[in-house]
């Protein structure tokens, strides 16, 4: 097994990239960029030395829960191609935000209630959606102004989808 380890201002969207299935950012607060292709190619861990850790995306992305390639939980910022079709599903679990910082293209993000807990995400232009699956199964609050435990801050979004069994606790959209 092959980590490709990457700190700060590493930019490896222009590199030929392959045999690593690991990628770790080294540094808390780690920035760097890639192609959709290389961020999804790793096929094992995901992870991060710290808080505020991004990663920006030179062309269309998609990170769905096929195998490892969610959005890792220990990276907080996902910063989308512009002009693109975007989709991520998020991968965190409540314990530390996640940004997903929409594109000008149709970026789509799918959420569990658990990962969509203190999630953050700024759609752009475009036509952008937010499908959280699994239904509401507690008090949970999405909108302009909501932060913190039990809620996803959302700006700019068209369209939202709850899909699965919900029980008869509150949402609340804002």
């Amino acid at each position: 097994t092959n980590t490709l380890a990457l700190i700060t201002g590493d930019n490896i969207s222009g590199a030929a990239v392959s045999s690593f299935q690991n990628l770790t950012l080294n540094a808390a607060g780690a920035l760097v960029t890639m192609t959709g292709g290389q961020y999804n190619a790793f096929t094992g861990t995901i992870t991060a030395a710290g808080a505020a850790d991004g990663v920006t995306f030179t062309d269309g992305v998609t990170i769905t829960t096929t195998g490892v390639t969610a959005a890792g939980a220990g990276i907080e910022t996902y910063a989308l191609a512009a002009g693109t079709t975007n989709a991520v599903t998020l991968g965190g679990t409540g314990l530390a935000t996640q940004t997903v910082a929409g594109s000008t293209g149709t970026d789509v993000v799918y959420a569990t209630l658990a990962s969509a807990t203190k999630a953050v995400f700024t759609a752009n232009t475009g036509t952008d959606s937010l499908n959280i699956t699994g239904g509401v199964t507690g008090a949970f609050e999405i909108g302009t102004g909501a932060t913190g435990a039990g809620k996803m801050q959302v700006t700019g979004l068209e369209n939202l989808t709850i899909t699965g069994a919900s029980t008869a606790n509150a949402l609340t959209l804002t």
